[in-house]
């Protein structure tokens, strides 16, 4: 086996990390700290009392040892306090601010073959499809366990997350992964090769930045100077890839199958009936066009939630539309998160059996403590967001003291989402465009199961 160290690049691609901001003073830190553990911290409820103490205890210690920090590395500091609570929505989407982490120039997924590269920088477009073997000289699972800490949730939450937290210089320098801008690489090309690269900061923003986790990875830019995608040579996306949506419907298997997808349960525009909208005239065009489906397939698996009071209704509309023999089929994934939990929580209950969740585990468990409030740390300015409404969609929600109310009025107790066929796409299916998902649907669809 031949390898090859491409440094010829390097002068291309490195660029250093932009220059930081002076560094908050240490009494700033502090008070930013301070306000973390007594402020924050007391109206934060999802952290048990075994994980109240670990977080407190890494405050005080970090209080203890103040020393001047950039606003970069204090977000860290505050991520690893939210992630001890294990809950996915005590999480602050620090990733997500301006100008505080910058992005390598590649975007990559976990597939079942690995790490794979689906998005790059015009100048590492020849990376497309390649598998990630080491990042800074260790596995990506080990290196994967190294940005664990600042994760909050479940396995699969992280499993989603980690390769946003893994494509941040700053938090790659944090966790011994790169120094002084520089990130190696070692990878397999989907020539077999064996290459070495070493990458920088993108040298020019990241047209995708803003755009959904799974979108930056998994689905062609678009705008101006969108970064060259593996799938850009396919010259029709497969439905669960198309644009983000907040719901849309397609008839499959000559109307017989009502396919419906959404990427978000609330509106993504200033519109605030859009998801109700949305839903109505999905079910009022079902209704009336004469082919009254038999099933329904809900795509959730890019789903992060919203709220999902936008969808009680439809969720009761869509089981009487396929009446009392028809099934319903919700896939899930990584992303599908919060209200989109919910969502396929309420459908099981409606359909009373006549449910089959197909592909992968969701985000989150069926218990998880959501709602509340952001709070700005007064020196640094960096969000801090706690949770203060809790849902059990498992056993139902029934304590007024610290459920949710709609969780409550709403509630159904359905014990489990977990896939009945769990499916997780390959990278090679990926790429030729096929949805193993939605074929096992609509195959337990045609037999009925």
């Amino acid at each position: 086996m031949v390898r090859g160290v491409l440094y010829g690049l390097v002068a291309a691609c490195l660029m250093a990390t932009p220059a930081a901001a002076e560094p908050l003073p240490a009494p700033s830190v502090v008070q930013d700290l301070t306000f973390a553990r007594d402020v924050w911290a007391v109206r934060e409820r999802s952290f048990s009392p075994e994980a109240r103490t670990r977080m407190l205890a890494f405050l005080g210690d970090q209080i203890a040892h103040a020393r001047p920090m950039e606003r970069t590395e204090l977000a860290l500091v505050f991520s690893e306090a939210q992630a001890m609570s294990g809950n996915d929505h005590t999480q602050s989407d620090y990733l997500g601010e301006p100008d505080l982490f910058h992005s390598l120039p590649v975007s990559f997924w976990l597939f079942p073959e690995g790490a794979m590269i689906t998005r790059a920088h015009p100048s590492q477009a020849d990376l497309l499809g390649a598998k990630i073997l080491r990042i800074g000289g260790v596995s990506v699972p080990e290196a994967g366990r190294r940005v664990a800490k600042y994760i909050s949730g479940t396995n699969a939450r992280h499993r989603f997350l980690t390769p946003s937290w893994l494509t941040r210089m700053e938090v790659l320098e944090a966790v011994g992964l790169a120094d002084r801008g520089a990130a190696t690489l070692d990878l397999q090309l989907p020539d077999g090769r064996m290459v070495t690269r070493v990458l920088g900061v993108a040298p020019t923003p990241d047209p995708a930045a803003a755009s959904p986790t799974w979108r930056q990875s998994m689905v062609p830019g678009k705008g101006p100077n969108p970064w060259p995608h593996v799938l850009d040579r396919l010259p029709t996306l497969p439905l669960y890839l198309q644009a983000p949506d907040e719901l849309t419907a397609t008839s499959l298997e000559n109307d017989r199958v009502l396919y419906v997808r959404s990427t978000s349960l609330s509106p993504y525009t200033d519109d605030a009936f859009a998801v109700q909208l949305k839903a109505y005239l999905i079910v009022d065009k079902a209704f009336k066009s004469g082919h009254t489906p038999t099933d329904v397939v809900v795509d959730l698996r890019y789903n992060g939630g919203g709220n999902f009071l936008n969808i009680t209704n439809l969720t009761t509309e869509l089981v009487q539309l396929i009446g009392p023999r028809g099934h319903v089929y919700v896939i899930t994934g990584r992303a599908t998160n919060s209200a989109a939990i919910v969502f396929t929580a309420l459908l099981k209950a409606g359909t009373h059996g006549r449910t089959t969740i197909v592909g992968e585990e969701a985000s989150d468990n069926l218990w998880f403590w959501s709602e509340g409030q952001t709070l700005q740390a007064p020196a640094s300015k960096l969000p801090l967001h706690y949770t203060d409404g809790f849902h059990d969609w498992a056993h139902g929600c029934t304590d007024r003291s610290k459920c949710y109310w709609p969780a409550m009025f709403h509630g159904v107790a359905v014990g489990s989402i977990s896939p009945d066929t769990p499916i997780d796409i390959t990278y090679a299916d990926y790429v030729a465009g096929r949805d193993p998902a939605l074929e096992a649907a609509l195959a337990r669809a045609q037999s009925g199961r």
